[in-house]
């Protein structure tokens, strides 16, 4: 649930908050609106703190594409899609990503980040998974939090075997003593049209900008994000503008004739 306890950023975070007397496991989802990651290069964004040192009994995963809910988004459960997290499989602590099969996990990306040694229990990771239209993976990773150093873990692949989704979603395994130590916030998944010339990620000193080179009666889509010493904030809801019509020019008229002429 959204809560103000520690929050990541803001006043509150997604926070696993369910006290639970035993060992178990808790998920979440959110619905997607038919996303296709053949259309363009995908984002995917979020920050993640996990208080306690993961291990086989104490770990999480994001499900960045998923063709079922929340109650198949564990181990043995039923989805297809792919996982980003840490001991979702295995107990290595490294951040790595999965193609997941009936529930059935496939390592595909291990980007060598040891959880435990670099972000650890009492620090946040800020996240970006990239998937281009024709299939290659990519993850960056900001060690401190935020999404104002993001760098590049792990290398590349390719992996087009699922290509839409119906849910995003967030998997916590935990020990009966460990649950309550995950908060995810600033999740955000972006698919953007072509960009603007010069204006992908533009910095702009001051509140404003004059956009050019637009063409007339063309709507455009903008986000914003702030930045100051503390760092770069998440991205603002996206804003359109529809842009007027030309005007109409009219040409002189021709075949002028005593009761008539053509106009043009």
């Amino acid at each position: 649930e959204a809560t103000a306890s520690t929050p990541i950023s803001g006043g509150a975070s997604l926070h696993h908050a369910y006290d639970n007397a035993s060992d178990d496991h808790d998920q979440a989802s959110y619905t997607l609106s038919g996303l296709d990651v053949t259309a363009a290069t995908t984002t995917w964004r979020f920050q993640v703190k996990h208080g306690y040192d993961p291990s086989t009994g104490n770990n999480w995963g994001a499900f960045l594409l998923s063709d079922l809910a929340a109650a198949e988004m564990y181990p043995s459960g039923g989805a297809d899609g792919y996982v980003l997290g840490v001991n979702y499989t295995g107990s290595d602590d490294n951040l790595k990503l999965w193609k997941i099969t009936a529930g059935a996990a496939t390592e595909l990306l291990d980007t060598g980040l040891d959880w435990q040694t670099t972000i650890t229990d009492s620090g946040t990771a800020g996240i970006e998974v990239q998937r281009t239209a024709v299939g290659s993976w990519s993850v960056k990773v900001d060690t401190d939090g935020g999404f104002d150093n993001l760098v590049a873990q792990g290398g590349s692949l390719v992996n087009t075997d699922y290509t839409t989704a119906s849910h995003f979603g967030i998997y916590y395994e935990y020990s009966s003593t460990q649950d309550q130590k995950l908060w995810v916030d600033d999740i955000s998944i972006t698919q953007p049209a072509d960009f603007l010339t010069g204006f992908e990620d533009r910095t702009v000193t001051g509140t404003s900008t004059n956009v050019l080179g637009l063409d007339s009666a063309t709507t455009y889509y903008y986000r914003l994000r702030a930045v100051n010493v503390g760092g770069t904030s998440g991205s603002s809801s996206t804003i359109t503008v529809l842009t007027i019509p030309a005007a109409t020019t009219a040409l002189a008229a021709t075949n002028v004739q005593d009761t008539s002429f053509y106009a043009n």
